[in-house]
């Protein structure tokens, strides 16, 4: 686990198209008369919290999901959706439309 949160904070900065990012998004909610670090601190710890509460949100709302997608009916009506959906185009392109 910690190799990986390590490999994380060490991948995620030096990724260029991050920075690039940072430069064009956080730039923009720097005043021209006040200071860039004190500015920059805040938004950064905001981006930082949501990049832990949201994946915490995320799992149990997809595990719970994913415990009702199991049950056979649900399943089986979801896969005629899904049949039916792929199948449409596929008809129209056959079709020559």
């Amino acid at each position: 686990m910690r190799a990986c949160l390590s490999e994380g904070f060490l991948t995620h900065p030096l990724n260029p198209k991050v920075v690039r990012f940072y430069l064009a998004v956080v730039t923009q909610f720097v005043p021209e008369d006040g200071s860039v670090v004190a500015t920059s601190l805040p938004l950064g710890g905001v981006h930082a919290a949501i990049g832990i509460l949201w994946p915490g949100f995320v799992a149990p709302v997809a595990g719970g999901a994913r415990v009702r997608f199991e049950r056979l009916r649900v399943a089986a009506w979801l896969d005629r959706r899904v049949g039916m959906m792929l199948l449409a185009p596929g008809l129209r392109v056959a079709m020559g439309d």
